[in-house]
């Protein structure tokens, strides 16, 4: 899949992921169910991969 994208959208897309980021690694260290944990850390690395193929804000 393929979504088109302006400069304004993918500096807000960022913004976001990497708040979400954030939170979501809180997330993981207050999680005791280790299927949980491996859930949420394999959305992390998801999200990483987004992350990086997002232009650098500024």
């Amino acid at each position: 899949m393929e979504v088109q994208i302006d400069s304004e959208e993918a500096t807000l897309l960022r913004s976001v992921l990497e708040r979400f980021l954030g939170n979501l690694r809180a997330e993981i260290y207050k999680t005791e169910s280790a299927a949980m944990r491996a859930e949420l850390k394999h959305d992390e690395e998801t999200i990483k991969a987004l992350i990086s193929r997002l232009p650098a804000a500024g």
